[in-house]
């Protein structure tokens, strides 16, 4: 469970060709310096950036929390604690649901679908900012589409969550088809040019 989770949000952050295990500890182990006296648990990450290898060490058991925060720490090295901790705390309350910012209905805040039925006629003053994330949502489908970015490059950029019409790992014929149709709309006929030619790798199988 805890391995898959690891694997989980590796992809999500962009770093999947690292190797990173878990390593339980006894609390004995752990010394704390003196500003950190009282502290009742541990759980740390040793990372070496050159082999692409981890170890997230742990006293207590890992939860979802422990793990985005620590693989934040992989992927982002250079970012502060306070960074670290304010993006764990942002992709734990988000990662499951957000707000379609048309009508209101749950969805998953990485794809711009909405998980129910979506009505256009509810909440129609929220519909010109939910235009602004579903054009948005396009775009980032096609750089992912053309292998121009990766979602953790995207992540890089956006330094948010990014919001995509599709399941970034596992992009279907269909999906391409609507993106298509998007840049269709919006006469982008050269994105539309390279889309046909991804769209026809795809066959008729997927």
């Amino acid at each position: 469970m805890i391995q898959s989770r690891i694997t989980y949000w590796q992809k999500e952050l962009g770093i999947p060709g690292w190797r990173i295990t878990t390593e339980r500890i006894l609390p004995e182990q752990v010394t704390y310096p003196k500003q950190f006296y009282g502290k009742e648990s541990f759980v740390g990450i040793v990372k070496d950036h050159q082999k692409k290898i981890a170890i997230i060490y742990h006293d207590i058991d890992l939860c979802e929390d422990s793990i985005i925060h620590e693989l934040l720490h992989v992927r982002y090295p250079t970012r502060s604690e306070d960074w670290v901790n304010r993006k764990t705390k942002e992709l734990q309350n988000n990662q499951t649901h957000g707000r379609c910012r048309r009508c209101g209905l749950e969805m998953s805040l990485i794809h711009s679908r909405p998980a129910g039925n979506c009505s256009p006629k509810k909440k129609t003053e929220k519909m010109e900012e939910f235009l602004y994330i579903e054009d948005e949502a396009m775009y980032n489908a096609y750089d992912i589409i053309t292998e121009r970015l990766t979602i953790g490059e995207l992540l890089d950029k956006e330094e948010q969550f990014v919001p995509l019409p599709f399941d970034p790992y596992n992009i279907t014929k269909k999906d391409i088809e609507e993106v298509l149709q998007f840049f269709e709309q919006e006469q982008e006929y050269e994105k539309c040019s390279v889309l046909v030619g991804y769209l026809k790798s795809y066959g008729d199988n997927k």
